[in-house]
C-alpha cells in the first residue's frame, strides 16, 4: 500500500516540476521575442527551462531503465546522463 502512495507522491512531484519547466521555456520564448535586445532576461529563463527538462528527461528515463532486465539498459542511460550533464555544464559555463 505505501508502495502506491510513494508513487503517487514521485508523481505529483514530478507534474509540478514539470509544469514549471514548462512554464520557465514558455516565459524564455516570451521574453526572446519581446527582448529581443536584452539576451539575459532570456537566457536566464530558458536556462532554468531547459535544466528542469533535462532532470525531468533523466528521472523519469531512470524509471524505464530501473523497469529493464538487461544491463545495457543501464550502462546506455548513465552514457547519455554524464553527456547530458556535461554538455549542459560546458553550455552554461560559456554562456557566463
Amino acid at each position: 500500500m505505501s508502495n502506491n502512495n510513494d508513487n503517487s507522491r514521485l508523481n505529483k512531484v514530478l507534474e509540478c516540476v514539470a509544469f514549471f519547466g514548462v512554464a520557465c521555456i514558455a516565459i524564455s520564448l516570451i521574453f526572446a521575442i519581446c527582448f529581443q535586445g536584452n539576451n539575459v532576461i532570456y537566457i536566464s529563463f530558458k536556462t532554468v527551462g531547459d535544466g528542469i527538462a533535462y532532470s525531468l528527461s533523466i528521472v523519469l528515463a531512470f524509471l524505464f531503465v530501473k523497469r529493464q532486465k538487461h544491463i545495457a539498459w543501464l550502462i546506455c542511460y548513465v552514457v547519455f546522463v554524464v553527456v547530458i550533464v556535461v554538455l549542459y555544464v560546458i553550455g552554461l559555463v560559456h554562456a557566463i
